[in-house]
């Protein structure tokens, strides 16, 4: 996701991509698997899955801080981003993930954030029984 942003909206401390002639180098389409879209991990499904999830917080935190510290910004937490600017990051998308999932909520807030501008986006979560 960051590279989706980085190619539409390119890092002051990044230089930008540089396209070999072709219109663009935003891909037509895109699939996110379980994207991790918040470092802070402290949505309710963090606890409710903790137990049954595969990832567990202490490493993702642990993870989170060795990339990026105490920084926060669209990059690092792309669930930050203003909806409005995910019409011009986004192409055609699908999103997957699993209700057991630790970062489940975090995921479907992204989804209803980027669902405010983005209707050609679908989202399909496993695990409904």
């Amino acid at each position: 996701m960051q590279l989706l942003r980085h190619i539409a909206k390119p890092h002051a401390q990044a230089p930008p991509l540089q396209s070999n002639g072709s219109k663009t180098m935003r891909p037509g389409k895109c699939i996110l698997i379980s994207p991790w879209v918040t470092m802070d991990h402290t949505s309710p499904s963090v606890a409710r899955n903790k137990d049954v999830d595969i990832l567990a917080k202490e490493c993702g935190d642990r993870w989170a801080w060795n990339w990026k510290g105490g920084h926060v910004d669209e990059f690092t937490d792309p669930i930050t981003v203003p909806p409005e600017e995910w019409d011009l990051i986004l192409p055609l998308t699908l999103i997957i993930s699993g209700q057991k999932e630790m970062m489940y909520d975090d995921i479907q807030r992204f989804c209803m954030n980027v669902k405010q501008v983005r209707n050609q986006m679908e989202v399909l979560t496993a695990g409904r029984m």
